[in-house]
């Protein structure tokens, strides 16, 4: 069995009152068990004025933490927050792993996460892997959200987490923020700025997972298929450049679709498993062709949809009834993307986790979410997802 302890601050002016804040709250809740580890979202402001480090110093257990937008724990939904969930648990056991740099990993990604499963499996045989990227502004999320999905499909081992939020280096000191920052308890911070940690998890975790992105009721009626693609870009839908598939269903302004304010993509890979949601992040106006963050094989069958404030309402509440429903310790990423498309309302998803959950949990915003999916057969596949809220709830 894995519990949940959460705690979360504001204190964003003072390491010694947020060391207390979160210490005094977690006093109040049940002792640590024999194993556990951390996870943590927080505001840039925790990053860089070192907060963050003094309270993960104070935990003293290993611990993840990422960069979010917003954040919120069970009991707790202030913004500009640092949020911390603690899984805890008699029976089942965390390890932590850091990628070398993403940046200039020396090796492939494949290699890099191979080696990573390798020294996982030096203390068994894992369960579960949680991932924390960072989100790097000369290297593509495909570049290694591929590879990971792929070796982590190859070992047959389910994979769920989050990539950080996208903070540019400190113009006046020429300093970068790290997005992913790992202590350990015994060694200290990881040495690597941009690397990834991995967090697996050991034992009868029973994991259940759970993908919402768009009602179907805001797809485009007109389903296509794509008939010619190279990695991520997307060159031909029904044999003519990608553009004039879009002007021909609506889509004559690009802009409509570029960005993470745009109208999302929803990819079938035709092996039985639901549709996953890709974002346009660049368009080719001498080719026609769209570069998407992730992989497009050809043969998927797409269709188009439309964003708006009332289907991100809808879909999270759906998702978050469905995980109180399923109980145990909750962790959800939601995408960027779907904040900004709630504009005025921005805290709504926020406010109905804590409106609907009786759980513990740790919602955060995302840059991308990783999350497994299953198939015709249950066979569980790892994805990489965009305008997706993920969920994964731990028992």
């Amino acid at each position: 069995m894995i519990e949940m302890l959460t705690a979360a601050t504001s204190e964003a002016d003072s390491a010694e009152y947020a060391v207390k804040d979160i210490l005094k709250q977690l006093a109040k809740a049940p002792p640590l068990r024999k194993n556990s580890v951390g996870i943590i979202s927080a505001c840039a402001s925790f990053f860089e004025n070192g907060i963050l480090r003094q309270v993960m110093d104070a935990l003293h257990i290993d611990a993840v933490a990422t960069l979010t937008a917003s954040s919120s724990v069970f009991g707790g939904n202030d913004d500009e927050s640092l949020c911390l969930s603690v899984l805890t648990s008699d029976e089942a056991r965390f390890r932590i792993e850091t990628t070398s740099p993403l940046d200039n990993p020396g090796r492939s990604y494949h290699e890099v996460f191979e080696q990573s499963i390798a020294n996982a499996r030096t203390a068994g045989e894992p369960a579960l892997a949680l991932a924390y990227f960072p989100l790097q502004e000369f290297v593509d999320d495909n570049e290694f959200s591929v590879p990971l999905c792929e070796v982590f499909g190859a070992a047959d081992l389910p994979v769920f987490g989050t990539l950080s939020m996208y903070l540019p280096p400190n113009a006046d000191s020429k300093r970068v923020t790290p997005q992913v920052l790992t202590h350990f308890s015994c060694s200290g911070y990881s040495a690597p700025v941009e690397h990834a940690a991995l967090i697996f998890i050991y034992g009868d975790v029973n994991p259940q997972f759970n993908v919402t992105f768009l009602p179907q009721s805001r797809a485009h009626p007109q389903k296509a298929v794509i008939t010619k693609s190279n990695g991520c870009v997307l060159e031909e839908i029904n044999s003519i450049p990608a553009t004039e598939y879009l002007s021909s269903v609506g889509f004559q302004d690009t802009n409509r679709v570029v960005g993470v304010n745009s109208a999302p993509i929803m990819l079938d890979f035709g092996d039985g498993s639901a549709p996953v949601s890709r974002m346009v992040k660049a368009v080719n106006t001498d080719t026609g062709a769209l570069l998407l963050s992730s992989v497009a094989p050809e043969n998927a069958r797409i269709t188009f949809g439309i964003f708006d404030s009332q289907s991100v309402t809808a879909t999270a509440r759906g998702a978050l009834s469905l995980l109180r429903e399923n109980g145990g310790a909750a962790l959800i990423y939601s995408c960027l993307s779907r904040q900004l498309i709630l504009s005025w309302d921005a805290r709504a998803e926020i406010d109905a986790a804590g409106e609907i959950l009786t759980q513990p949990y740790l919602f955060a915003y995302s840059g991308g979410e990783i999350c497994p999916m299953p198939d015709k057969n249950g066979r569980l596949v790892n994805r990489y997802h965009n305008m997706s809220l993920v969920t994964l709830s731990l028992s």
